[in-house]
């Protein structure tokens, strides 16, 4: 394993993510079994330590660190430190506050998703047109809006109101809002994930060194593309 690996395993980047999938999993478990609350324990003990655990699975198993610097990690990694405290705070308190935090999280998680996915398709598939990729990828997350929004509607009428033993419980609310009906508030949901997908799209363009920077092989001075041509 490179020195360099070795090194960030160190940072304060990598220890906050592995101190945020533990608190998540010891969450999950208490929200499961002790809170009755089925649904959002599923999240933390299962989705959130798996969205996280990813990136790396991937950078490491996939021969990326044989290929790219360590910087594409780090970037990535960090852009889910902030989308993992973001959804979280948001689910355990946040949301109940009429502060339109809601509306914040779809945002941010639109842009944190889109510059993920955008720096992955062009990771794995250079050879297809950089507009075409953009194009794609902010087309997904609109799609995954959408999907998110009926997977949080089912998981409060399956499990979001009972506990583990099925006896009723209030649950935390995932889908709608506290403050505004569940029509409106989705349809500004799946609104601002598209729009804070839009700007990281246009952030992906406007910034094109710092981008081309993360996705230039090692040992190389040429990026894999050229960034003028993303839109």
């Amino acid at each position: 394993m490179p020195e360099e690996y070795l090194i960030y395993k160190k940072s304060p980047t990598r220890i906050i993510l592995n101190v945020l999938i533990f608190i998540s999993i010891i969450a999950g478990f208490y929200y499961f079994f002790i809170a009755n609350v089925i649904y959002f324990g599923f999240n933390l003990v299962l989705i959130g330590p798996l969205i996280l655990l990813i990136p790396r699975l991937i950078y490491n198993q996939g021969g990326l660190r044989k290929t790219y610097s360590m910087s594409l990690i780090k970037f990535v990694e960090n852009l889910l430190i902030i989308g993992f405290i973001t959804a979280v705070s948001g689910s355990v308190w946040l949301y109940k506050i009429d502060l339109y935090f809601d509306w914040l999280a779809h945002f941010l998680i639109g842009i944190i998703l889109t510059l993920i996915f955008s720096l992955a398709f062009l990771v794995f598939r250079p050879k297809i047109s950089k507009k075409t990729a953009l194009t794609f990828v902010w087309s997904l997350m609109i799609f995954l809006g959408i999907l998110w929004e009926i997977y949080e509607f089912f998981g409060d009428k399956i499990l979001g109101g009972y506990g583990f033993l099925g006896d009723k419980t209030s649950g935390i609310k995932m889908f709608g809002d506290w403050f505004r009906p569940s029509l409106f508030d989705t349809l500004f949901d799946v609104g601002f994930t598209i729009l804070g997908s839009s700007v990281a799209v246009f952030l992906f363009y406007y910034y094109q060194s710092f981008f081309a920077k993360l996705i230039t092989p090692k040992k190389s001075t040429k990026t894999l593309f050229k960034l003028k041509d993303l839109l």
